[in-house]
């Protein structure tokens, strides 16, 4: 657990980073560059006192799950005073957090070459994933002129998209088309390739049309 004075709209805030198993040498790389400013973003715009990441997605590791939990104070002080009282619920929650994953972050991250080729694979998913929404979008619209407005698909961004679909459809979808997500329309857009992605699209347009 690190803490770092940094200045946001003008204003000095202590940041408070705990990030249980990762190296003093990952925490002055990342933080100090990407972190402080992204943490001072969200909170003065979200108007909270802190915010929680995951990464678990960008470094593939979901079953070593590791993150942090951001938290604003006004000075110094203040955020002493909160760390006290985080390390005293970090003990008795977790104690010792597994640091598998945490330590495979940070071989990556302070090794340049890695560091440099693990850019490379999020780029390479990151882009597929898009091209994969562009061409969903394309067969809803183009080809299959599925019914309904199917703009969020591309104006979504990450790994998961909501479909539009309501509890009939989604239920279509998982029982005759054998295609999985959640009730309320959440598909994963990583599981959409070349060879999916047309019968997947079908799919969607008869759940849509109620012949599923």
């Amino acid at each position: 657990m690190r803490s770092l004075t940094v200045h946001t709209k003008g204003s000095p805030v202590a940041i408070l980073i705990m990030m249980p198993g990762l190296s003093d040498t990952l925490w002055m790389r990342e933080c100090h560059c990407s972190c402080a400013r992204f943490v001072t973003d969200i909170i003065y715009w979200e108007g909270t006192d802190g915010c929680t990441q995951s990464f678990a997605k960008n470094a593939g590791l979901y079953g070593e799950r590791i993150g942090a939990l951001h938290i604003v104070s006004p000075n110094k002080e203040t955020a002493d005073r909160v760390k006290s009282q985080l390390s005293v619920l970090q003990r008795s929650e977790i104690s010792n957090p597994p640091t598998h994953g945490a330590r495979l972050v940070t071989l990556i991250l302070n090794d340049a070459e890695l560091f440099e080729e693990w850019k490379r694979d999020i780029g390479t998913m990151a882009s597929r994933i898009i091209d994969m929404r562009k061409k969903l979008y394309k067969l809803l619209t183009e080809e299959l002129k599925t019914p309904g407005s199917w703009e969020h698909i591309v104006q979504q961004i990450g790994m998961f998209s909501f479909t539009g679909l309501g509890p009939g459809g989604c239920k279509a979808m998982v029982e005759r088309g054998h295609i999985y997500l959640t009730g309320n329309g959440r598909i994963s857009m990583a599981g959409l390739n070349s060879r999916n992605i047309g019968y997947v699209a079908a799919s969607i347009d008869q759940a849509v049309r109620g012949s599923l």
